[in-house]
């Protein structure tokens, strides 16, 4: 969320994160390292701003804020139906590896005993 959105707006943010030319644009103008190294990550930045989502909000007018709690009620439903089933099953994976590790470690053992004898 952008606060502070009656001072000034959030498009520009929100448009450089969405329009990678506008960025580009914007970051051509000036010739500061900052603005180097900055040209230099805006593929990375591209990317990783591809999948989140914006809302700009007022916490001294209240602007936005029913687009705010709509966003947070959105990324709570996402989080429930995609993230923990993602992670439920890397647990479960990983369960059963560990699983297959220690039995494949145990028979190791049996069989070394076994030969020791």
């Amino acid at each position: 969320a952008f606060n502070k959105v009656e001072v000034t707006s959030h498009e520009t943010a929100t448009r450089w994160m969405t329009d990678f030319d506008a960025f580009q644009e914007a970051i051509n103008q000036d010739k500061s390292y900052m603005s180097t190294f900055t040209r230099s990550m805006s593929l990375v930045l591209d990317e990783f701003y591809k999948n989140i989502r914006t809302v700009g909000v007022s916490a001294a007018t209240g602007l936005g804020i029913d687009k705010f709690y709509e966003a947070v009620e959105s990324a709570a439903k996402e989080y429930e139906e995609v993230f923990m089933p993602m992670m439920e099953k890397k647990r479960k994976l990983a369960a059963e590896r560990k699983a297959e590790k220690e039995k494949r470690e145990i028979a190791k053992i049996k069989k070394e005993m076994q030969d020791s004898k």
